[in-house]
């Protein structure tokens, strides 16, 4: 018994070793990134978060810019790239958002937090080329993007988002302008599935599972919405939740006599976004005013 002690001590003694490097290393990166930030001219306004205003004229803070992004100009430009804030893939990392300035740096960062990449970038040869660029390496995403000395980009005006029309794309990566969005009735593709875009309110008449695809032989999913009213952990949409759809599939499908098509729907959490299908047939469309009415059938399902 004395032996076992003994070992698990150790164990101990070496798991917790390796974590106080590992925070001592992740401490350090932070510090060495947040000082490199300073260096290059960012400037920070208040604890919470980075402002970027190098130049006078820039007249931008890091989260805010006025957005006229015009999909139908093929012309590729500085003013273009700076016309908006590129989104990244909501599915890949919610808050993220890139933004070019006229100085020709850019920022990579949280639309809730700090920055966490900068550089240089550069237009040739109708590509856009990231240099100079320093990042935090704690951040897993920024690991995956910078994979070089220099990075370059493509602008497509034509992509299969269900949300966007147009795309850069930096090492498989998208970032979408965040006023280019799709409008309903159009074609897309969400994993490869064909789909028409259609983002409207709707809210369900039964108990619905949450699937990671439009089948029901698909895995049903954990809905964190439910998490964070409730505390309590189902894989059902339920009765009386309002869902906000972003894209149907092609044809009505059949099950147990119901007919619908299967929807892609969008949940929005405390600093995140869910994404999931539900099948259709057990869907009306939302009506304000039945809000405290919908309410109170949801309450009423976590009762049960």
């Amino acid at each position: 018994m004395k032996k076992v002690n003994k070992v698990i001590l150790i164990l101990s003694l070496i798991f917790l070793t390796s974590y106080v490097s590992a925070e001592s290393d992740f401490n350090k990166e932070a510090i060495r990134f947040n000082n490199s930030v300073e260096a290059k001219g960012w400037q920070s306004e208040n604890p919470d978060a980075i402002f970027y205003r190098k130049n006078s004229n820039d007249g931008m803070s890091w989260r805010k810019r006025n957005l006229n992004y015009d999909k139908t100009d093929k012309k590729l430009s500085k003013e273009k790239l700076m016309s908006t804030i590129w989104k990244v893939d909501s599915e890949k990392d919610s808050s993220g958002i890139l933004l070019f300035y006229s100085d020709d740096y850019f920022a990579i960062g949280s639309v809730y937090a700090d920055i966490y990449a900068f550089g240089k970038y550069s237009l040739e040869a109708g590509k856009i080329i990231l240099s100079d660029f320093d990042f935090n390496k704690n951040h897993k995403y920024c690991l995956s993007l910078f994979d070089g000395k220099t990075i370059s980009g493509i602008l497509n005006y034509e992509t299969d988002s269900f949300l966007y029309d147009n795309e850069i794309i930096f090492n498989g990566v998208s970032f979408y302008p965040a006023d280019c969005k799709k409008e309903n009735g159009e074609k897309a593709k969400i994993n490869n599935i064909p789909v028409i875009v259609d983002i409207s309110k709707k809210v369900l008449t039964d108990n619905v599972k949450f699937r990671t695809a439009p089948s029901t032989s698909a895995k049903t999913q954990k809905v964190w919405l439910y998490d964070e009213m409730f505390n309590v952990s189902v894989e059902s949409v339920k009765k009386g939740t309002v869902i906000d759809t972003r894209a149907r599939s092609t044809k009505i499908e059949e099950y147990d006599g119901v007919k619908g098509y299967w929807y892609y729907i969008y949940f929005s959490v405390v600093d995140a976004e869910q994404y999931g299908w539900i099948f259709g047939g057990y869907l009306e469309e939302y009506d304000e005013n039945k809000n405290s009415e919908y309410s109170k059938i949801l309450s009423a399902e976590f009762k049960r």
